[in-house]
């Protein structure tokens, strides 16, 4: 795929049908994301998919941080001062 082609071809969805993906659909995308880019070249690849009860369970406690306001919790901060290696790129 072309780089025009990605950019123009880009979504957001933000609602999915009921239906479970493929267990070779998951490990295929997740063999390709680890050569996504990461935050100033972490690359703290830790991945797990999570399905049926636990789901749920994740799912409810995420809407409740939502509609009760809590601030998200990086595990890898974002500097307040660029490290002169990063700033040096």
């Amino acid at each position: 795929m072309q780089l025009v082609d990605s950019i123009r071809q880009r979504r957001s969805i933000r609602q999915f049908l009921p239906k479970s993906v493929p267990d070779e659909v998951i490990r295929d995308i997740i063999s390709e994301a680890v050569w996504s880019p990461s935050w100033g070249n972490t690359q703290q690849w830790e991945m797990m998919v999570v399905t049926g009860d636990k789901l749920a369970k994740l799912r409810e406690e995420n809407r409740k941080a939502l509609f009760t306001g809590q601030k998200a919790q990086p595990e890898i901060p974002f500097p307040e001062v660029w490290p002169d290696a990063h700033k040096a790129r």
